[in-house]
């Protein structure tokens, strides 16, 4: 189904998964025309609060989730918020999957375009891009 954790009794960090982890909510970032970036939003339950990030993407909200395993109505609106905010400070277009057919486009002007359609085609980049470490010596000035 999705990626929810549940915190311990003893702690308020986030820690067992609950469910099948890997499949929605996810959030696809759109580069430049067909190309795109998909990152797990992993949903934790919790106080509540929400991260979109280029490295982490959360939400921890005190009843994440429905009795059927959708996201809650409020979980939904402090994911949406948190994407806009991404949005507005990243300069990228972005969409939260919901579901197979549940997709929510977030625009830069704050509008939410709701879709059945997620987004498809063009071409998937690896959630990590490993940069070449090496460094560059200039010799000249030895």
């Amino acid at each position: 189904m999705s990626n929810y954790v549940v915190s311990s009794p003893s702690t308020t960090i986030p820690s067992e998964p609950i469910d099948e982890v890997g499949k929605y909510p996810y959030l696809v970032v759109k580069l430049m025309p067909a190309v795109y970036q998909r990152h797990q939003i992993t949903v934790y339950r919790g106080k509540a609060l929400a991260k979109i990030s280029h490295d982490k993407n959360f939400v921890r909200h005190p009843e994440p989730i429905t009795d059927d395993g959708a996201i809650t109505p409020d979980c939904r609106t402090l994911i949406l918020d948190a994407v806009f905010e991404a949005v507005t400070r990243m300069k990228f277009r972005m969409a939260v999957v919901w579901g197979e057919k549940e997709v929510s486009f977030v625009e830069p002007d704050g509008s939410i375009n709701e879709s059945t359609e997620p987004p498809s085609g063009g071409v998937p980049l690896p959630n990590k891009i490993a940069f070449d470490q090496r460094e560059i010596i200039d010799l000249s000035k030895q």
